[in-house]
Formats: C-alpha cells, structure tokens, sequence
C-alpha cells in the first residue's frame, strides 16, 4: 500500500465515519461511540493524515513555496515541531468546527463543559500521537533510506 493510496483510504474511512455518524447512527449507537471513545481512533488517524498530506505537499510543492524551501533546510527537530504545531492547528480548528456546526456538541460545551472540555482535550492529543507516530515513522525510513543510498545497500 503506497502513501497516496494509504492517505487515500485513511480520507474515505474519515467520510464515512462522518456519514454514518451524523446521519445514521442511532442515540444507542452514540453512546456507545461516547463511551467506548471510538471516534478517538478517527482523530488519531487524522493526525497521520495531516503528515501524509503536508509530505505530499512539500515533494509537490518545494520548488515553488518560499516557506516549504526555508523549512527544508531547517534542522529537523524544528521541521518536525512545525509539523506538529500545523497539526496541533488543524486539530483545534476543527473543535471549533465541531462546537459551530453540531448542536450535540454545543449541547456538551453549554451543559456538560467539564466533560466537553475533556473530550476535546483527548482528541486533540490523539491527533498530535497520530501526528507524532507518522512524523517518526517517515523519520525513521528517510534515516534507513539515506544509509541504504550512501551504502548502496539494496532494497
């Protein structure tokens, strides 16, 4: 399974969570996604996402964005900080577009916000654990990579 159709599957799995949830799930079902944090998993594998898609974009765009050059050669701890502070944006943002568009949600933050403000919390630390995961797992085949060319060790 290459990146692109792995970014690919990851997105089509995201939509139909999307779907099922918001229009077919019943209250049972709900509680049960509530309780057991199923939609944790959905945010973790949103933060891979977001990495996958930034690396896509950086190989696609570098010639041709100013601030993809300067982050190239940067050293890497910060390349990497920049990715998981994007992460940690795109994560917040869409909290807000949760609180804004889902009125269960809005129910949670105006009612229940000790618990809102907990789940929210949760997500967006298991969109920067997939984030983090993804980043380490390109770090770590770029590393092997590298040594493989400089060595001319085969595939």
């Amino acid at each position: 399974l290459n990146s692109r159709r792995f970014l690919a599957l990851v997105l089509v799995l995201f939509f139909v969570w999307m779907i099922f949830a918001q229009f077919f799930a019943s209250r049972e079902a709900l509680r049960a996604i509530d309780a057991y944090h199923i939609d944790k998993a959905f945010h973790f594998l949103g933060g891979i996402w977001i990495v996958g898609a930034l690396a896509r974009v950086r190989t696609r765009m570098s010639s041709r964005l100013t601030a993809v050059k300067r982050l190239d050669t940067a050293p890497r701890r910060i390349r990497n900080f920049a990715v998981l502070l994007f992460v940690l944006v795109i994560g917040v943002l869409w909290e807000v577009v949760e609180l804004a568009v889902f009125p269960e949600v809005r129910h949670l933050f105006r009612d229940l916000y000790p618990y809102w403000l907990s789940d929210t919390a949760g997500d967006i630390v298991l969109d920067m654990l997939g984030g983090a995961c993804a980043l380490f797992w390109m770090n770590r085949n770029f590393a092997k990579n590298a040594f493989q060319r400089h060595h001319d060790v085969p595939n």
